[in-house]
């Protein structure tokens, strides 16, 4: 039994993967959800799973890894030709996400925290959780998490790698962060890089995504 057991968490059977992931993070949230009462920020976290189901299902990421971290998303794929979609649905969010928030649960726009957003990638292995779930482990949700650290709020920061899928469907801003210049982003020895590049603000075409509104 102990023999098996370690041959299931072997490294050499878990598949490895060049993995996408699109971290979605709510500026002061937990700040805002002391704000609310129970039966309100139940709501709300209701609201967040609806607002964000149909632009997956539109988009054709409802197969991509999904996971709630308590102050927003990271919405993971190991399929590069998703990276568009992953780039639709941050614009997307950016974009819709204090306004639909609004809609949903009555509380004024302005009280909708806004996001930050980073869309990296990075080499992942695939492993079996303790409750049978399978999850993507290694460097692509920790970059993308870290360079939402370095947002502004509704901006969107991506990685090389990304930039390459991204450049030619959306108006990129190719202007490197520094994230060694400011105290309160993440550190660059952390990642081992010294930048990320400003994302898209939107699509060259809206209908790639699905977006028919002017504001975007």
């Amino acid at each position: 039994m102990e023999r098996r057991n370690q041959r299931e968490y072997s490294p050499e059977e878990h598949s490895v993967g060049f993995v996408f992931c699109l971290s979605i993070d709510l500026i002061g949230s937990t700040e805002a959800g002391l704000k609310l009462t129970t039966q309100r920020l139940d709501s709300f976290n209701i609201s967040l799973v609806n607002q964000i189901r149909p632009h997956l299902e539109k988009l054709g990421l409802t197969d991509a890894l999904i996971k709630f971290t308590g102050d927003g998303w990271l919405v993971m794929t190991e399929k590069p030709k998703k990276v568009s979609a992953l780039c639709c649905l941050a614009t997307i969010m950016a974009t819709r996400f204090q306004d639909e928030m609004s809609q949903k649960t009555g509380i004024v726009k302005d009280k909708i925290p806004s996001l930050r957003l980073g869309i990296c990638s990075g080499r992942d292995i695939r492993v079996e959780l303790p409750d049978g779930r399978k999850d993507w482990v290694g460097h692509s949700a920790q970059r993308a998490t870290r360079a939402s650290g370095c947002c502004l709020p509704n901006e969107i920061l991506i990685n090389a790698s990304v930039y390459d899928g991204a450049f030619r469907n959306f108006v990129v801003d190719r202007k490197p962060i520094d994230i060694k210049t400011t105290s309160s982003r993440v550190s660059a020895e952390e990642d081992g890089r010294g930048s990320y590049i400003v994302c898209f603000g939107k699509p060259k075409d809206k209908s790639s995504c699905g977006l028919r509104s002017s504001r975007i």
